[in-house]
């Protein structure tokens, strides 16, 4: 374990960039009894994955507030004597966001059978009264799409323009690429630089078009927030490749990694996760990055090795002297294709987490993204 232990720290931390999440969130509300009575002293706590990442106890007005939390997705889990366990799953913080989460909870009756848990899925409001300029988008919401792009899915976001498939650069509220801040975990990327993110990498992504805080003074356009995978609370992963067969020739490869390297025992007992790791490597690798719906005109490849091999040849008009025989193409010489020729483009990404949470109410979170892109077309 050790030895494990040194390896994954090494690999994660030795990266060229490194970043710490410092833009939390927050979730509050009110915890009540069937007649909006508040619930004084309920047992409140947030957890990402299983992991339990915050919480505490309600007011004597049944008020409660868990802070700071990074952004990701999280359920809320609330116990009270006498009362059914609820669990409300599926709410995403953003940066400095503070979203609002109330629980009703249902009394326990003698005699009858209830359930021990009560599960209520989270509704994100279309449009938060609080914050009418920020809009999040979750993983689940893209798990059908077409594309496999993140800036792709960001472009197709309403308030949001992306000039050219696949490309990193975003104009958001009619303004320049160049004004448009792109965060991944909090770390600020430099304008122009790729970020070729695989869709089972990240969990959100918020899109900020206005009312921004002063700290974000360079995005006079707007803000994209890109909110990686949490650390999980049993070691799993995945692994995807996808291809495409209608000629195009695009590629996709991804690992993810994700679970507890130490754990200790909690005071029931229970062993819960210290320190974890998540490990994401991708590769993209599309013969056209651009391809065109109408395709490309390409000479004939026998054509093209005539012409080399002769480029000069006898006028077929026979008036006795040489013309070159590439003036002497027609169309019948050329073809459709679906790829440009050299328009190849690679993409490799690496992104790694490391959790420590010694403590309930405190979590460090560090973490190494690194990005290679080349293309020719």
């Amino acid at each position: 374990m050790t030895k494990l232990l040194r390896l994954l720290s090494a690999f994660l931390l030795l990266s060229n960039i490194a970043f710490a999440q410092s833009n939390s969130g927050e979730i509050y509300g009110r915890v009540t009894d069937e007649k909006k009575e508040g619930l004084d002293f309920a047992s409140v706590v947030a957890l990402e994955g299983g992991v339990v990442k915050g919480g505490g106890k309600t007011d004597i007005n049944g008020n409660y507030k868990i802070k700071p939390l990074a952004p990701g997705k999280y359920d809320i889990k609330v116990t009270y004597v006498g009362y059914s366990e609820s669990l409300i799953t599926g709410v995403y913080v953003g940066n400095d966001k503070r979203v609002l989460v109330d629980i009703i909870m249902v009394k326990k009756v003698a005699g009858t059978v209830i359930k021990e848990q009560i599960i209520t899925g989270y509704k994100n409001p279309l449009i938060k009264a609080s914050d009418p300029g920020s809009t999040v988008k979750t993983k689940e919401q893209f798990a059908h799409t077409v594309s496999d792009n993140i800036s792709t899915l960001i472009g197709s976001s309403a308030g949001s323009y992306q000039g050219r498939s696949g490309s990193s650069d975003i104009n958001i509220n009619g303004a320049r690429a160049s004004n448009t801040s792109i965060m991944i975990d909090g770390m600020v990327i430099r304008p122009g630089r790729g970020y070729n993110i695989p869709k089972s990498a990240f969990s959100q992504f918020e899109l900020m078009s206005n009312g921004l805080s002063a700290k974000y003074g360079n995005a006079t356009g707007g803000i994209v927030s890109i909110t990686t995978n949490g650390v999980s609370r049993q070691f799993g992963g995945s692994f995807s490749l996808q291809h495409s067969v209608e000629g195009y020739n695009t590629n996709l490869g991804s690992l993810d990694l994700s679970g507890p390297i130490l754990r200790k025992k909690n005071k029931t007992g229970q062993k819960i996760p210290v320190l974890g790791f998540t490990l994401n490597l991708g590769v993209t690798y599309d013969k056209d990055g651009d391809p065109a719906y109408n395709k490309y005109d390409r000479l004939k490849p026998e054509v093209l090795k005539r012409i080399q091999d002769d480029p000069i040849i006898a006028n077929p008009n026979g008036t006795g002297n040489f013309v070159r025989s590439a003036e002497q193409v027609t169309a019948s010489d050329f073809e459709k294709v679906k790829a440009r020729e050299n328009g190849e483009g690679l993409g490799l990404t690496y992104i790694g987490k490391l959790d420590f949470q010694p403590l309930e109410n405190l979590n460090v979170t560090l973490g190494t993204y690194a990005f290679y892109n080349k293309t020719k077309g």
